[in-house]
């Protein structure tokens, strides 16, 4: 999987719980409250493994997460530690 696939989903699936949560608990990231306007601003921590395939044809370089399974192949691999900020009480547009 693409790194960038990666992120993506990944947060997508928080925001997602949150919102969830949200609307059984209102106590959960609360747009409101006492009718003022709240923002609450999360960072959203990730540390993934990663590797760096070399393409054959053109030396063009993939950066994707690292899948355990499939056929073994040269690649480097690094740790990414990084984070991502997020308001979690932001509702989602209908």
């Amino acid at each position: 999987m693409k790194l960038s696939s990666f992120i993506e989903k990944s947060l997508l699936e928080v925001l997602e719980g949150v919102r969830k949560a949200s609307e059984q608990d209102l106590a959960i990231a609360p747009g409101r409250v006492d009718d003022k306007i709240v923002w609450t601003e999360r960072l959203v921590e990730f540390e993934v493994n990663v590797e760096v395939e070399t393409a054959a044809k053109g030396g063009g370089k993939i950066l994707s997460v690292i899948d355990v399974g499939g056929d073994l192949k040269r690649a480097s691999s690094h740790k990414l530690k990084f984070s991502v900020p997020v308001h979690m009480n932001v509702q989602k547009e209908t």
